[in-house]
């Protein structure tokens, strides 16, 4: 196989990735580790048979995008699963990338902002509630009277939820509704290759 046709299956086997993570996203907010080892293994073809002329700016791409990735995290914007959805976005091609690939992924974001009201709207749950069901991100506990006993709205999702370990199962919650991050990106990394192998220039 030539270099042109290992970066095509690369490509593949991080969009398997991504279709996947997606069907897993927008079930549980959950995504399990394994799902990223097609795209860990599709990365790896493109670096080591993919064109030469590419390994550069793919190396520099992934590079950038799992920092992203890492500070998202962090800094409490994304969950640690969405830590590999953010870093493969590296591996999608074409010069532009990964320009395309999160100009589409922002656009599934607001499609499903529109079509899900509960995205668009924060809740009181118990602690209980809180943490038996992942898709909603902890933000604030509140006291019986409605003060704020703690703000867990700059922390990452795993340690919102760690958090409440220390409350009693009736404590209040104020919780969003996450986005289905991973999901999102997948589908604006699955849509952007499906235009690249058409033939549509990226």
């Amino acid at each position: 196989m030539d270099p042109a046709g290992w970066a095509l299956t690369g490509t593949a086997l991080v969009a398997a990735s991504y279709a996947a993570a997606a069907y897993q996203d927008l079930g549980s907010r959950e995504v399990a580790d394994l799902t990223w080892t097609p795209a860990a293994l599709g990365a790896a073809l493109m670096l080591a048979l993919g064109p030469r002329a590419g390994l550069v700016p793919l190396a520099l791409r992934l590079g950038l995008t799992t920092a992203i990735g890492v500070a998202a995290w962090r800094f409490g914007l994304a969950a640690s699963g969405d830590v590999a959805a953010l870093a493969f976005l590296g591996a999608g091609g074409g010069p532009l990338a990964p320009v395309p690939q999160v100009a589409a992924a922002l656009a599934a974001v607001l499609a499903l902002w529109a079509a899900e009201a509960r995205l668009r709207r924060r809740a009181v749950l118990t602690a209980a509630e809180a943490k038996s069901d992942p898709r909603w991100l902890p933000r604030r506990v509140l006291g019986a009277d409605g003060s704020v006993l703690a703000d867990l709205s700059g922390a990452a999702p795993e340690e919102a939820l760690a958090a409440l370990e220390g409350c009693g199962g009736g404590a209040l919650v104020e919780a969003t509704y996450g986005v289905p991050l991973a999901a999102a990106l997948g589908i604006g990394y699955i849509a952007a290759a499906a235009l690249a192998a058409l033939g549509v220039a990226l």
